[in-house]
């Protein structure tokens, strides 16, 4: 009877296994049929997920190259990129001339939609006007350092001149990677920038340091150059290989008109943002000198680490968001921001947590010299925290017509953070650049918080959901 009983116990343990063995495989079963399909939460899971790989990749590959050639270059010379480079990313906004941005919100509204005819005359238009515009400020950018080659060294003026080459190849290169976010591959449109393109430079300096006996700036220069032009082909390819099929079919037609005004409001949008982003370090080097930039373009690439999670998931979030918006589709617009802002924060506020602790080792990385920018790296870091708390503020108000009052926001916070750069870095340095960039940074993503939710009732900062829910 004792041997029946424990068989029978024995039994029914196993019956019970069993059923939660296949409870949880029914579970399982559910969720990656849900994550594979053609929801808004699981297309933003999908796409944030495949951003997130390829910049955690960029991001390893990015670190080394920088902490590689901080080491290679000296600080005088990295100083001399740093600040080239800072000049470069101002200008390449009007070879751009704000069709990256318009771009995610026309191709992802006319796919959505199926206007083939419209697609294929804004892809022309906007070819033809990135050529155009990159070429010109291209060449602005060349003469203008041939002009100015008495008060520069031979170092910086080659370092200009190949960084004006580079201008429409970077330009180009954006804006192919903004077709394939409209069109959702997000791993296809990132990765040649984020990943082929940084592993190339570091396999460049690797080369560098073995066989050449100087290494400069415009050598550096040169190598980025190379490597965009590889990422270039790289996506080029991909988004033939991408394009949708009924395009070749219909007769392009144009709105070109509408493309170009919004074009104009987006490029000062983005100029405003590179402006509150690239003005710092392009002060430092006009007022203190090349060796303070060196020192802080390092602090603000390591606490450039925390938007990441943020640019990766305002990648994904720029189509939906146009989407939704043009179907009018509130309820799930704010679910899908509530989802995306929360995420993002408190990823962020971990990464944060991390920099502030193992700050001074991550800076030594890049040399004895750079250990100093300790201070800076916790002002920055301060700034991107409100930054992340904040959302994608500035894209909802783009996707969704409020454009002009994104702008005109950027524009009061570009100006603040320029007079309070020339108040602060004569008398404090690269450390004064820090509190005008945490101060503007913070200034621009309050305003527009309160002014997403007067404008489409959107919640846009981290809170909890229950709060969210008594609101809509």
């Amino acid at each position: 009877m004792l041997i029946l009983a424990i068989l029978m116990l024995c039994s029914f343990n196993w019956r019970v296994s069993l059923n939660i063995s296949q409870g949880v495989k029914t579970k399982i079963a559910s969720y990656y049929k849900r994550l594979m399909g053609q929801g808004n939460v699981a297309v933003l899971m999908r796409g944030a997920g495949s951003s997130f790989t390829v910049k955690i990749l960029g991001i390893g590959l990015g670190f080394g190259v920088q902490a590689v050639a901080a080491r290679l270059l000296g600080v005088e010379s990295y100083g001399n990129y740093a600040y080239v480079l800072a000049w470069t990313n101002i200008l390449a906004l009007l070879g751009k001339i704000g069709f990256d941005t318009v771009s995610v919100r026309f191709v992802a509204t006319y796919y959505s939609q199926q206007e083939w005819g419209l697609l294929r005359g804004f892809l022309r238009y906007s070819s033809a006007i990135i050529l155009i515009s990159s070429t010109s400020v291209a060449v602005c950018l060349g003469f203008g350092a041939w002009l100015l080659r008495e008060n520069l060294s031979r170092e910086l003026l080659h370092t200009f001149w190949v960084a004006s080459v580079m201008l429409p190849v970077i330009s180009t290169l954006k804006i192919q990677e903004s077709r394939l976010q409209a069109l959702r591959r997000i791993f296809q449109a990132q990765f040649p920038q984020a990943v082929l393109r940084p592993l190339i430079i570091l396999i460049g300096l690797i080369t560098l340091t073995l066989w050449a006996e100087n290494v400069n700036s415009s050598s550096f220069m040169s190598l980025n150059l190379v490597a965009t032009a590889i990422a270039l082909g790289t996506i080029s390819f991909v988004w033939k290989k991408t394009i949708p099929g009924e395009i070749k079919l219909v007769k392009a037609s144009y709105k070109s008109k509408e493309w170009l005004r919004i074009g104009q409001a987006m490029i000062l949008i983005a100029g405003f943002q590179v402006v509150l982003s690239q003005s710092d370090v392009a002060m430092i080097g006009t007022f203190v000198g090349t060796k303070e930039t060196a020192l802080y373009a390092v602090a603000a690439r390591i606490a450039g680490l925390l938007i990441f999670i943020l640019i990766g998931v305002n990648s994904v979030l720029g189509p939906l968001v146009a989407s939704l918006y043009a179907q009018k589709s509130h309820v799930e617009l704010q679910r899908i921001v509530n989802l995306g802002v929360n995420f993002v924060f408190f990823s962020t506020l971990l990464i944060a947590i991390v920099l502030t602790l193992w700050g001074k080792i991550i800076l030594n990385l890049f040399g004895e010299e750079f250990s100093s920018s300790y201070p800076i790296l916790v002002i920055l870091l301060l700034g991107q925290l409100v930054n992340a708390m904040a959302g994608p503020v500035g894209l909802l108000l783009a996707m969704t017509g409020h454009h002009e009052d994104a702008s005109r926001i950027l524009g009061i916070s570009a100006i603040v953070n320029l007079i309070l750069n020339a108040l602060l870095i004569p008398n404090c340095g690269a450390l004064g650049a820090a509190v005008a960039t945490a101060i503007s940074t913070a200034l621009w993503n309050v305003i527009m918080s309160v002014l997403v939710w007067q404008r489409i009732k959107i919640i846009s900062v981290a809170v909890p959901k229950f709060i969210i829910s008594s609101r809509i």
